[in-house]
């Protein structure tokens, strides 16, 4: 998903309507405020930024300027030194990027909707657990990640 959003290759509404696709609404379903783009939906919409604000302030990171999803491929390349840390944010970005698009998906298919708060605690999850079962780091402590994210190794 991620390398579909960074060729701008996912089928968001923009891309749809552009293949001739018949649709009510091709606002953002998350903010509703402009047409659904890979950028906007990912840089551009006010509850996807709420939701990058919240993983920077979790992260303590300085503010994350993204213009293009490739800003965000780079967020773990400009904010941390080690190799470890890297790694670690490098997969906190892919899972806040797959959590967002599980939420447009949901809204539109399944008409749920979370709060920001609540796709955080789902970044949260699964972000431990992506850690937990695909790293080397087995032994990671749930409340040290919830903490500082970051400091795990």
């Amino acid at each position: 998903m991620v390398w579909r959003a960074a060729r701008n290759r996912l089928p968001t509404t923009s891309e749809l309507l552009k293949c001739g696709v018949n649709l009510q609404n091709a606002s953002c379903v998350l903010c509703q405020s402009d047409p659904e783009t890979a950028i906007h939906l990912f840089t551009g919409c006010l509850f996807s930024n709420e939701v990058w604000s919240r993983v920077g302030a979790w992260c303590r990171l300085s503010p994350i300027f993204a213009f293009d999803v490739t800003d965000l491929l780079q967020v773990a390349e400009t904010q941390t030194n080690s190799k470890e840390a890297k790694y670690i944010l490098r997969g906190i970005v892919f899972t806040t990027m797959w959590a967002l698009w599980n939420e447009r998906n949901a809204r539109i298919f399944k008409d749920k909707s979370r709060r920001p708060i609540e796709v955080m605690e789902n970044i949260k999850s699964s972000s431990y657990f992506w850690i937990r079962n695909r790293s080397r780091w087995k032994d990671i402590d749930w409340n040290n990640l919830c903490k500082y994210p970051l400091d795990l190794i």
